[in-house]
Formats: C-alpha cells, sequence, structure tokens
C-alpha cells in the first residue's frame, strides 16, 4: 500500500508537474547531459542571458490538459463505501491533486488514471500508464492463480522498461523498483490483500471511537470490545430473542418464500434485502402496467434455473420451430412472445408442483418498489436516488449467454457470451401470489465497446435491449461510470470488487490476457526492443520553459517551506467512511 502511494504521488507530481513533487526538473535534465541520452531534453544554455532553455518532455501537458486531467478526478462519482470523496482533494485551477491518503492513491492508480491519461497524453505514455495501473489491480485480486503469476512478473518487467523510455532517470528510485519484487512476496506470504494495512488501520480506528474515558484508554476500548463481541454473540447465535441485522432479513425471505405446503419455495430464492429508508421501511406498492408486467413476467419465465421449466422451454422452441416458416429471428420473437400463455395452458391439463402452477398463472400486478438493495456483496441504487448524491451505486453489468443476430435477416446466430452495461432506473418485487416473489431491477441498457487502450466506452446516448429491460437482482454485479473528459455521452465502466467476496474459488480470478490486454500488430507496449525507431522524447507543440538561474535558490525556499506544512499522509483518523476491498 505505501509502494502505491509513493508511485502515485510520484505520477501526479511528474504529470501535472506539480511544485516540488516533479520528478522532471533541471537537475535531472543535467543528468540526461552527463549520461548522454535524451538530446532532446537536454538542457540549453542561452549565453546572451545566461538563461536555461527546457524543451518539454513527451509526458508534459498543455494547461488546458492538466484542467482535463484533474477534471476526470474531480468529476468522478465512486461507489459509496468504495472510496473516498477524492473530488475534494483535487484543484482543478491549480491544476493539482494534494492532501490525499493511501486508499485514494490506491484507487486512483487501479481506476481514475486510465481515464484519466486517455485523452491528454501520446499513446505511448498513456498505454504504459495504463498498464502499470491494470498491474497493480491484479496483483490486489483477492484470487490469483499460481499459473498466472510469471505473466505478471514479465509485465512488470516489461512495463518499468517501458518507462524507462519516457521518464527521467531521476524518476526511478526505490519505489519504482519495489512492483518487480511484488509476485514473489505474493508466492511467498499468500494474496497482498491478505497482508496489507488498510483493516488494521480501520479497526484501530474503532478502537480510538470506543474510548470513553481518556484517563484510562485501554481499559476504555476493552470495555467497548468486550460489549460489542457479546452483542455480536446473542443476535447470531440466540436470533429467537430479538431481531437483528443478522436475523431480520433471513426471516423474513423464508416466510416471504414459503408454499401453501409449509416448504420454501425452490424458485428465486433470496439472498438479499432492500435498503429500506425512514420514510420507506417496507417498500412502496403500486400497480404495474400490462406490458410492464408482461416483460418482467417474461423474463421470470426465461430465467429461473429450474429444470421442468428448461423442459417446458425446449418443448415450445420445438413447437415453434416445426409449425413456423421463416428465419430463426423470426422464430425467436415469437417463442419470447407467445411461452407465458402457452406455458399457462399447458400445466392446466397436466400434473405439476405447486410453485410451478403459481408461476404459470403469472404475477400479481401489485408489485412492491423500493429505491437501494443490498445483495451479492454490491449497494445498489436507482438513478434516482444516485443523482442528488456524491457517490453512484445505479451501475451495473450483465453476462449473459443468448443468440446473437447481427440483423433481423441473420439465418445464422451465435451462442455466445454477451456483456451488457446499464443504469438502474427501478427496482421492484413481484408477488406470485403468495407463493414467492421475485426481485428484478429495470435497467436501461446501452452499446458499448473496447477501446483501442483496452478501455470500455459505453455510450449513454445509444440504447440497446429496450423490449428486454428487467434483469434479475441476483444476475448483476456493479460498475462505475467515469465521463469522458472530452466526449459528450461517452463513459467508461470499472469494474467494482463487492466488499464481502469470501468464496475465494477460481471462477472469481481476474481475465489475465484482458487484464494485461495490448493492442495487436503494435510494437507499442511490446518487449522487444527495436533501434531503429525514431523516438520522441520531446513534444515539440508545447513551448519550451525558461529557467533563470538567478531565481533557482529563492525557489528551492519556497519549495522547502510548502513541503514542511503538508499533512501526515499516514493518519489514520479519516478511515470511518470505507469498507473496501477485504
Amino acid at each position: 500500500m505505501h509502494i502505491e502511494k509513493n508511485i502515485c504521488d510520484t505520477l501526479l507530481g511528474t504529470l501535472l508537474d506539480i511544485l516540488g513533487k516533479s520528478k522532471d526538473h533541471i537537475n535531472s535534465r543535467y543528468d540526461l547531459h552527463e549520461m548522454g541520452i535524451c538530446k532532446e531534453l537536454q538542457p540549453v544554455k542561452d549565453y546572451d542571458t545566461g538563461n536555461i532553455h527546457l524543451a518539454k518532455a513527451c509526458f508534459s501537458m498543455k494547461p488546458e490538459e492538466k484542467k482535463l486531467f484533474c477534471t476526470v478526478l474531480k468529476g468522478a462519482k465512486l461507489p459509496k463505501r468504495f472510496a473516498s470523496n477524492i473530488s475534494s482533494r483535487v484543484q482543478i485551477e491549480d491544476m493539482k491533486v494534494s492532501g490525499y491518503k493511501s486508499h485514494d492513491a490506491h484507487f486512483i492508480l487501479h481506476y481514475l488514471l486510465q481515464i484519466a491519461v486517455r485523452k491528454v497524453l501520446p499513446k505511448n505514455v498513456s498505454l504504459v500508464l495504463i498498464r502499470l495501473g491494470n498491474y497493480f489491480r491484479a496483483i490486489c485480486s483477492k484470487v490469483i492463480r499460481r499459473s498466472d503469476l510469471e505473466k505478471m512478473k514479465d509485465e512488470i518487467i516489461d512495463i518499468e522498461c517501458e518507462l524507462e523510455k519516457i521518464f527521467p532517470p531521476s524518476f526511478f528510485d526505490i519505489m519504482t523498483h519495489l512492483p518487480i519484487h511484488l509476485v514473489d512476496e505474493i508466492k511467498l506470504g499468500g494474496p497482498t490483500h491478505l497482508r496489507w494495512m488498510y483493516s488494521t488501520e480501520r479497526t484501530m480506528c474503532d478502537f480510538k471511537g470506543l474510548v470513553r474515558n481518556r484517563k484510562n484508554l485501554e481499559g476504555a476500548i476493552v470495555e467497548g470490545f468486550s460489549a460489542i463481541e457479546c452483542l455480536t454473540f446473542i443476535s447470531r447465535y440466540l436470533p429467537d430473542m430479538v431481531k437483528t441485522t443478522f436475523s431480520r432479513y433471513q426471516t423474513e425471505d423464508d416466510e416471504n418464500n414459503q408454499t401453501e405446503e409449509g416448504d420454501v419455495s425452490p424458485l428465486f430464492p433470496k439472498t438479499g434485502h432492500p435498503i429500506r429508508s425512514m420514510n420507506k421501511r417496507k417498500g412502496k406498492t403500486f400497480n404495474m402496467e400490462h406490458h410492464e408486467w408482461f416483460e418482467a413476467h417474461r423474463y421470470a419465465l426465461f430465467n429461473t434455473g429450474d429444470e421442468k421449466v428448461e423442459t417446458f422451454i425446449k418443448e415450445h422452441k420445438n413447437l415453434i420451430d416445426n409449425r413456423t416458416r421463416g428465419n430463426a429471428w423470426v422464430k425467436a420473437q415469437i417463442h419470447s412472445r407467445e411461452f407465458s400463455d402457452w406455458f399457462r395452458d399447458k400445466v392446466k391439463n397436466i400434473e405439476v408442483s405447486n410453485h410451478l402452477r403459481w408461476l404459470a398463472k403469472g404475477p400479481n400486478f401489485v408489485a412492491k418498489r423500493y429505491t437501494g438493495y443490498f445483495i451479492n456483496g454490491y449497494r445498489f441504487h436507482t438513478k434516482t436516488r444516485d443523482d442528488p448524491c456524491k457517490t453512484q451505486n445505479s451501475g451495473v453489468t450483465l453476462s449473459a449467454t443468448t443468440d446473437s443476430f447481427a440483423s433481423a435477416r441473420d439465418h445464422n446466430p451465435i451462442d455466445g457470451m454477451v456483456i451488457y452495461y446499464g443504469i438502474i432506473q427501478d427496482i421492484i418485487e413481484i408477488d406470485y401470489w403468495g407463493c414467492f416473489s421475485v426481485v428484478l431491477f429495470r435497467c436501461d441498457w446501452f452499446h458499448n465497446e473496447v477501446d483501442e487502450y483496452g478501455l470500455t466506452r459505453v455510450y449513454f446516448n445509444k440504447k440497446c435491449s429496450t423490449n428486454d429491460p428487467f434483469v434479475l437482482a441476483s444476475q448483476v454485479h456493479q460498475v462505475f461510470y467515469v465521463e469522458d473528459s472530452i466526449e459528450k455521452n461517452v463513459y467508461y465502466a470499472r469494474n467494482k470488487v463487492p466488499v464481502d467476496l469470501y468464496d475465494l474459488e477460481e471462477e472469481n480470478c481476474p481475465n489475465i490476457e484482458e487484464t494485461f490486454w495490448r493492442e495487436t500488430n503494435d510494437d507499442i507496449g511490446s518487449s522487444e526492443i527495436v533501434l531503429d525507431v525514431d523516438v520522441r522524447w520531446s513534444r515539440e507543440d508545447l513551448l519550451v520553459d525558461i529557467i533563470d538561474l538567478s531565481s533557482l535558490a529563492q525557489l528551492s525556499e519556497d519549495v522547502t517551506m510548502e513541503t514542511s506544512e503538508e499533512e501526515d499522509d499516514f493518519d489514520d483518523t479519516d478511515w470511518d467512511w470505507m469498507e473496501a476491498d477485504d
């Protein structure tokens, strides 16, 4: 965590040319002269005036580009309890970022730096910084395959070599060298998230909050901690005495999912619970429109996961194929539109279980509406609830195996994995006449693509799947969107890790091929050294810096005073906001 903090300080200070923080200064340029490298960046002395001329490096930015860089960090709305309010640490007019904590640097490096450099830096610079952030996010994953560790080590060595082509030698201190050894530490000690200090510092903050008697600090902490442990034990193991946060939702879910015979329905078991505000403790009831009722019921039918229902779906699909002329697109539309009515008539004449009979009948038109829901370790809000907030919890992503049609004339659909990105517009709970209930998210889905940097771009002005807006709450994962600094209605989707991910299975491993993405047929990011390439070390579209040697002494004094006034970066008094990655 301290390696990330120091590297983030160095990157932000150098890219934004922050006074006293940048590694690109006059002494580093004289180092280039002594080493005989990067002739374009070496200092040039004007013997007439005695001033020093310094060309702008390839990673330097214009003032308007620095403001765009800071705008991305300032305007990013982050999920609640996922990170602190980083926007308060960004000064757009001053073009700098200061006063952020270690976890802020962790978050910037993993999620925001890639978006900030996307439009303001040359491609060779921005691509290597994107890869650096992806590397740190990969080694901080909760589940890592042993076979991927060597790929990670090769990747960081390649990244370090690319950085040496861009930044001056003064950029590379011990902190920029240590990431190479982090993979070896994982081999010896296990995943990084089990050994970093974030959880310990948050626990120490909680202990400090237990102090009621400053004369006897240790005794106050022990007394408060013992009381919390006793209450937690009673809440978990003596649920009949009182309803608590550990038992009340599970009790309500079991009651809602019971059939008339008293058995729990096997369809749509509840794993989450609504986030209830003071004025809406049990959700707001409303009457569904017929088209909304049909779309919600249709999605529930096709996503039960029940073997018997799947058998009925295959039977109806074969029936449509035999009686209907036309291409696969037409048959798929008819199957989707007519299955619910066919299924309702089908179960009237055969013997089926009680929950299948109520499923075929369809839900009640009276449903409940919520503004927030907690499931799968994610806290979801509707867009209406998110708009006035400084946080963002309405972004969702869904990976679905479906028939992909190129157009309505496509005769050969491809059955493959399709990734959807959207925003939650409504959270409803439909009731199947007291037998069981289903929680659905009604979402706006948008077109998306992967750009030349490996980032997922989502176009909010281009909607898709408008006829199928619903999705099961248990199927989606949470993402947050970072707005493009230049293009309107273009956002970058960033995946969020659930806060209570404890099932450390191989399926939760990151896809290394996607994480360490690099452009095909391009030398940028390749480990092969090409000696005959004309590398541009400077930016010709920026004016050179002119330094008066007589002012260097005063500049050094100002930097010393500013550094002495900075706050301690490792203060642990601001940790109550976060239930972060562990």
